[in-house]
């Protein structure tokens, strides 16, 4: 009875099949079709991205890969991967699009940050939100020099509560790009979204969202209401979707 048991469930999709390889970091998700997807990307998602790549191969984030926390945290040079990593094509992408204000939602460590930052105007500003100081965190890049210039400010606050967004109301409202990389539960991200929305962006940003294969996230991306773009084969290995703001 175990046997069939487990046949069944496997048929109904509770069971995954053994993995076909072994891979050094790896996640469950599922495949959609996109006959059905109400939101496809508009030309500009589709030239952006396609820019961006094509600027990657004079890309350069050497100097990010060069601070300690980095090869604390992550295996010597992932931070370079491209593609199955995402930091060269933020890098690309804030190279590209040349944006004056970028909000990053989920700071960490601070690699994205300097990925970013290592392209942006010099008249730019990285805004950069999250629950927990950049200096709590053992393995992390940044040191106190990076936000000497007064490019690269830090926000200590949870956007997925409403004061939040409504007490930083001007400069996420400003925001040409934001990068969201957290906490990849989908409820949270639901909530920042929504808050997001009450909001009326002088620019029509463009968002970048990390990790949308993980299967917390699947639900999320997919009811995405904005015209988006799954960029995983240039970009993360867990997901990378970009997409156009659409109130």
């Amino acid at each position: 009875m175990k046997i069939v048991d487990r046949l069944v469930r496997r048929l109904r999709g509770e069971l995954l099949p053994e993995l076909p390889f072994s891979s050094n970091h790896y996640l469950t998700t599922r495949v959609f079709s996109l006959d059905d997807e109400k939101f496809q990307p508009s030309q500009r998602l589709i030239d952006l991205t396609l820019d961006a790549v094509k600027a990657l191969p004079g890309i350069s984030i050497d100097e990010v890969n060069s601070r300690p926390g980095v090869h604390r945290a992550l295996e010597p040079h992932r931070l370079l991967q491209w593609p199955g990593e995402h930091y060269k094509l933020l890098a690309a992408i804030v190279s590209v699009l040349k944006p004056r204000r970028v909000i990053e939602i989920g700071t960490f460590e601070g690699w994205s940050s300097l990925s970013m930052k290592q392209y942006l105007p010099q008249d730019g500003l990285i805004t950069t939100f999250d629950i927990a100081a950049w200096n709590t965190f053992a393995n992390s890049c940044l040191n106190d020099t990076d936000f000497a210039d007064g490019r690269l400010i830090q926000v200590v606050e949870d956007l997925s509560k409403p004061d939040v967004v409504a007490r930083n109301k001007h400069a996420l409202e400003e925001a040409d790009f934001v990068f969201v990389d957290g906490p990849h539960d989908g409820p949270t991200e639901y909530m920042m979204m929504e808050n997001l929305n009450t909001l009326n962006f002088t620019e029509q940003p463009i968002f970048v969202f990390d990790d949308i294969k993980m299967h917390s996230m699947l639900k999320f991306w997919r009811d995405l209401r904005m015209p988006k773009l799954d960029i995983t084969s240039f970009g993360h290995w867990s997901g990378t979707g970009i997409s156009e703001w659409r109130s």
